[in-house]
């Protein structure tokens, strides 16, 4: 009888499989484990969910020269049912038995084109690997995006701190706010220099510009509206 060859024999001779177990995990469609079959489905499911830019890949091992059993967007590398295991999969089934899921990493497809991809094995009752489950999304188009984004979002400078209100009333609150958080006392324990400072700080700001802001600020320093007008001429 001819030697087997190719991947096939040297997954075969790595896992330690028998004759009879390589046999019996031969991936015809009568004879795959019932694992991968019930989850072709689920490539579809999860293709369709996350759109044309996420490819979703099942694989059945014991081929991995065609080990792709099922692909929902196969656009983003190129490939279809049929084609081979990966690089990354071919160390996987070789290590086998301490091999673990490889998430959320970077990868490239042939073009160049980067993508961000997890890699989930699936074992058998035995604990041997029989499979594993792709995710590859490209982020081509979001990498643009972002950049995008960024352009969107850059300032030249720090620039000053304002409230953007409906209400006029809304702006002066919150200068008064400013003004006596500055200080870091409460107006009822300020001194009358602190006072002063409050008004100065609102003066420079261009409060007094807002009708009542008198008033307003005479209440919230807790002194009458004639007392902020001389503190305005001590200012």
């Amino acid at each position: 009888m001819p030697k087997e060859g190719g991947y096939a024999a040297r997954v075969k001779e790595l896992r330690g499989v028998t004759d009879m177990e390589a046999k019996a995990a031969k991936s015809t469609a009568g004879e795959r484990h019932p694992l991968l079959t019930a989850l072709i489905p689920v490539v579809e499911a999860l293709g369709k969910t996350f759109g044309r830019y996420t490819e979703v890949v099942l694989h059945d091992i014991s081929d991995p020269e065609h080990s792709i059993i099922a692909i929902a967007n196969g656009e983003v590398s190129g490939r279809t049912v049929g084609g081979p295991m990966t690089e990354v999969g071919l160390r996987m089934i070789r290590d086998s038995q301490s091999a673990q899921d490889i998430l959320n990493y970077s990868n490239y497809t042939r073009d160049g084109r980067k993508l961000k991809s997890s890699t989930i094995l699936l074992r058998d009752e035995g604990g041997r690997v029989i499979g594993c489950l792709c995710i590859n999304m490209d982020l081509t188009e979001l990498s643009a995006a972002e950049r995008v984004l960024q352009e969107y979002c850059r300032v030249e400078t720090a620039g000053p701190s304002e409230t953007l209100a409906t209400n006029v009333n809304d702006i002066l609150k919150h200068l008064v706010e400013q003004a006596v958080s500055a200080v870091g006392k409460a107006p009822a324990h300020m001194s009358r220099e602190e006072k002063i400072q409050v008004v100065k700080t609102l003066e420079k700001q261009g409060a007094f510009l807002i009708r009542g802001a008198a008033e307003y600020i005479a209440k919230t320093l807790g002194v009458s509206r004639y007392t902020v007008y001389n503190y305005l001429d001590q200012a």
